[in-house]
C-alpha cells in the first residue's frame, strides 16, 4: 500500500530519504494525502488527525499555542518537550544528550583563531526587538524576549566597540536572505571577545541556532534559554546566564554580570573556548544523523503504526 504525504512548508526531515521510500508518494493536494506533515504553522484544521506536527518552535505566539493546545488532536507531535503519557507526542530525538540537533548547528563552518587575546571585552548580539514582548508564558515556557533590549542597552553602554544588530536596532527593519551567513561574517571581522546567545523562550530542549553563532566562531558566548542545556552541552563551555535571571520576578542582575565579565581573565577565557572548541567537533554529522534518524521512524509510523521512537 502506498502512502501519499503531503508538505506544506519547510520542516525537519530529509524529504530525499523520505520520497526514496517506495511506499511514500508525495502529493501536493492536502485533500489527498494519507498524512500531512506540518511545521511551526498550521493552516489545515479539517485535516488536524491526519497531520503529523513537528513543533520547532515553542509556544511563543498565539498561533502556536494554538496548535500546543490541540496537541491531543493530531495523529502525531513531534516537540521539544513532549508529555510521556500522551501516545501520540514524541522527541525529535530519544537521545536527550542531542536535543540541541535541530539548531542546524552542524552545517555551521567552524573557525579557529590563531590569536585570543582578549580585546575590549565587547558583546556580539543579534536579535529582534520590539517582537513577541507581550507573548504569555505558556506550557511551562516563560518569555524572556524583553531581555533582548535591555541587555543589549546594556552592553552597548558598559562594553563599548559591542555590536548590537536585528530588526528594531538601528533603524534595521529587514532580515538579509542570508542572514546566518551575515552574522558570522559580521562576529568575524569585528573585535568582540563575547557573543551572546539569547533565546526567545526559556523552554525545556528548545536550543536553536544561536549559540552556534559563538561557537562556530571561536568567540566565548553567553547563553540563557534551554533550562536543561546542561543535559546537552556541558556547561564549561559556554558562560551560563541562569544564575543571574530570577525566572520568577524576571528580573536580570546587570552589576553582577558585568563585574564578571570585566574581570575575566585570559586563562578563563581560553579555558572556556578551549572547551567549547573540544564539544563542538563532537556534533559533526550529528543534524544529518538525527534528522535521518526522526525521518525513518516517521516512516515507520505511518506505514505500520509505530508506537516507540528508540535510540
Amino acid at each position: 500500500m502506498v502512502i501519499k504525504v503531503f508538505i506544506p512548508e519547510r520542516n525537519n526531515l530529509n524529504e530525499r530519504v523520505l520520497f526514496a521510500h517506495p511506499d511514500i508518494e508525495r502529493v501536493e493536494n492536502p485533500q489527498e494525502a494519507d498524512f500531512i506533515i506540518a511545521q511551526s504553522t498550521f493552516g489545515h484544521l479539517s485535516h488536524i488527525d491526519k497531520t503529523i506536527y513537528i513543533a520547532v518552535e515553542p509556544p511563543r505566539t498565539s498561533h502556536r499555542i494554538w496548535c500546543y493546545d490541540l496537541f491531543d488532536r493530531f495523529h502525531t507531535v513531534i516537540c521539544h518537550n513532549p508529555d510521556p503519557s500522551k501516545e501520540n507526542q514524541f522527541p525529535f530525538t530519544p537521545d536527550d544528550s542531542c536535543q540541541y540537533y535541530p539548531t542546524y548547528g552542524d552545517p555551521y563552518p567552524f573557525h579557529t583563531r590563531e590569536d585570543t587575546t582578549i580585546k575590549t571585552k565587547a558583546v556580539f548580539y543579534a536579535g529582534m526587538i520590539n517582537i513577541f514582548e507581550n507573548s504569555p508564558d505558556a506550557h511551562g515556557g516563560i518569555n524572556i524576549t524583553p531581555l533582548r533590549k535591555l541587555l543589549g542597552d546594556y552592553f552597548k553602554r558598559e562594553f563599548p566597540g559591542s555590536i548590537i544588530i536585528g530588526i528594531g536596532w538601528g533603524g534595521q527593519r529587514t532580515k538579509v536572505d542570508n542572514w546566518r551567513e551575515d552574522k558570522q561574517n559580521q562576529i568575524m571581522d569585528s573585535n568582540v571577545d563575547f557573543v551572546l546567545a539569547l533565546e526567545n523562550t526559556m523552554y525545556p530542549n528548545y536550543l536553536y541556532e544561536k549559540i552556534w553563532d559563538g561557537f562556530a566562531c571561536d568567540k566565548v558566548t553567553m547563553y540563557l534559554g534551554d533550562p536543561r542545556v546542561e543535559h546537552h552541552i556541558p556547561t564549561d563551555c559556554f558562560i551560563d546566564l541562569r544564575p543571574y535571571f530570577d525566572t520568577k520576578s524576571k528580573k536580570f542582575d546587570l552589576d553582577a554580570l558585568g563585574k564578571y565579565l570585566k574581570e575575566m581573565t585570559q586563562e578563563e577565557y581560553d579555558r572556556i573556548l578551549n572547551n567549547a572548541r573540544k564539544f563542538r567537533e563532537t556534533c559533526h554529522g550529528k543534524y544529518v544523523e538525527y534528522m535521518d534518524k526522526l525521518t525513518n521512524f516517521l516512516i515507520r509510523r505511518m506505514l505500520n503504526g509505530e508506537k516507540e521512537f528508540k535510540p
